[in-house]
């Protein structure tokens, strides 16, 4: 399975922006990486099970 990055993640961020004249900005870049982390925090894609 492949996940977004960071860096994919706000590229797709700006994208969408500029095509809704939305203000461009991000909070919290460690709260958004810990968001794009938490897919791969499951117990059968790390092999523990």
């Amino acid at each position: 399975m492949r996940y977004l990055t960071v860096a994919e993640v706000i590229q797709l961020y700006r994208l969408v922006m500029g095509q809704s004249g939305g203000t461009v900005g991000i909070l919290s870049l460690a709260s958004l990486e810990s968001a794009i982390a938490q897919p791969r925090m499951t117990f059968n894609d790390a092999g523990l099970l």
